[in-house]
């Protein structure tokens, strides 16, 4: 007996606990995967871009100051207004500037925040630009 003849004439093991599998199960365990995936969403969060805080000038300082403390004047006619300001991004460096319109309704000296009646909450430290709007607009 040469060439392995006693091997191939040898009837096939099978394990008692478990069943054969099915040829649709077999082929399973050969069908291509992505070796990649999730790749994809890595590409494009890398190719997203953010804008980076620009420094204010000491004009634009000033002027938001201003606008800031009449806000404060005008409080409790809960005016509608349009803030600016730079949202950091969670993941990279940098950020956007996002606008938010709403009705101021006082600001937290404690926290240094500005509340609006829907329940938004603000840092004033990030706000770039506030815009005012009276009622009667």
């Amino acid at each position: 007996m040469g060439n392995y003849e006693d091997m191939l004439r040898h009837p096939r093991h099978a394990l008692e606990s478990h069943k054969p599998m099915s040829m649709y199960e077999r082929a399973a365990q050969f069908s291509s995967f992505k070796a990649l995936e999730g790749f994809e969403d890595e590409i494009a969060e890398t190719g997203r871009l953010t804008d980076m805080r620009e420094a204010m000038s000491e004009d634009d300082i000033v002027e938001l100051d201003k606008r800031f403390q009449y806000l404060l004047q005008i409080a409790a006619e809960r005016p509608k207004v349009v803030v600016t300001y730079f949202q950091m991004d969670a993941k990279k460096n940098g950020g956007r500037y996002v606008r938010y319109t709403g009705n101021f309704r006082f600001y937290d000296e404690t926290l240094h925040l500005l509340k609006f009646e829907d329940g938004f909450a603000l840092a004033a430290e990030l706000i770039t630009a506030i815009q005012i709007q009276r009622l009667n607009e």
